[in-house]
């Protein structure tokens, strides 16, 4: 076999293989590109409150155990979103505004409003991590006549616990997820009982 042909071959080889190679790499870009979307809902027949996340992410319901004839309730009602390893975002009701998360953060101050109407408050603080990338942590609670009487001053809510990178590529979808959070009845009454999607 001539050395010409022998070179044809091997370059026709080396092509495939590098189409295949950019192939692979754009159906890998495309799918990492794919922006997250607040596509699923959560409801609980246990917790009274409800939001919307990406599918992606992972829900994980903390222990609660519900009032018996000798036994009150846990005050607290906890569901954590996992976005990845220990980034999550961790929605509650009925949290005590003297203690728990509420000491845990401590920032600027600003208005956030739910899908619902109801205007609560956004703590924002950075918190600086030795030799890793900051940490941004976000409380943002909602008071709406629900949870008064309950414990020492009861709120609902989220706590968002992610790495500065984290939050900023996700800032948008963090915060609509912070404002789809709301109870299922408001002041006493039922709400109705459809789910509330951000457009």
């Amino acid at each position: 076999m001539k050395k010409s042909t022998i070179f044809i071959i091997i370059s026709l080889i080396t092509i495939s293989f590098l189409l295949v190679s950019c192939n692979q790499t754009e159906d890998d870009n495309n799918q990492t590109e794919q922006p997250l979307e607040l596509d699923s809902s959560y409801e609980s027949e246990y917790y009274d409150f409800l939001f919307q996340y990406p599918s992606q992410w992972t829900i994980t319901e903390e222990p609660w155990s519900p009032a018996t004839k000798t036994k009150e309730s846990d005050p607290e009602k906890i569901v954590d979103l996992f976005i990845s390893g220990e980034e999550k975002i961790v929605i509650f009701d009925s949290l005590s505004r003297n203690g728990g998360l509420f000491r845990l953060v401590s920032g600027d101050n600003s208005e956030i409003v739910n899908v619902l109407g109801i205007t609560g408050t956004m703590i924002t603080e950075t918190k600086d991590a030795e030799g890793e990338c900051p940490w941004i942590w976000i409380l943002a609670y909602y008071e709406d006549g629900y949870t008064e009487g309950i414990g020492m001053g009861g709120s609902y809510g989220a706590c968002v616990q992610v790495k500065k990178e984290t939050y900023e590529q996700y800032k948008e979808l963090i915060v609509e997820i912070l404002k789809s959070v709301h109870m299922k009845r408001i002041k006493g009454k039922s709400a109705e009982n459809k789910t509330f999607f951000i457009g």
